[in-house]
């Protein structure tokens, strides 16, 4: 008997039945696809479907599932609905990020060499009384 808890998917053909069942209904009910709604709607956490997505055999059942839905959310995106939610998505789940390069050259006068000035005080922390009973020069 084989130890560990029942498989949530006993066939890839399950799977894909009920992956296209939450896709009808998004479609019906007008719902957007997300990759939590997915899991609800199979009954599973993000972590199941990560780990079956890591089996062979679900795989491409999975991986086309969630193409299905980064196309639909960066199709959003592009209509212009709620651009930061969809910019904030595409950055946690379909590996996009922000990039900038800022190229900046700094000269001095007339494109010379910056010229830089500085005045430094040191003040000691004890006075010379202090340092030379501390250090023995008061004997």
């Amino acid at each position: 008997m084989p130890a560990g808890r029942p498989a949530k998917f006993n066939s890839v053909e399950e799977l894909k039945i009920q992956i296209e069942a939450y896709f009808k209904f998004c479609d019906d009910k007008i719902y957007p696809y997300t990759v939590h709604g997915l899991c609800v709607a199979l009954g599973c956490t993000r972590e199941t479907l990560c780990n079956y997505e890591d089996k062979p055999e679900f795989f491409d059942a999975i991986k086309a599932a969630k193409e299905k839905i980064r196309a639909f959310v960066e199709k959003e995106l592009f209509l212009g609905k709620n651009q930061a939610a969809m910019i904030f998505w595409m950055k946690n789940n379909a590996g996009w990020k922000d990039q900038q390069e800022v190229k900046q050259e700094v000269t001095g006068k007339d494109g010379g060499p910056i010229k830089t000035e500085a005045e430094v005080t040191l003040r000691p922390s004890i006075t010379r009384e202090e340092w030379e009973k501390r250090y023995g020069f008061d004997k």
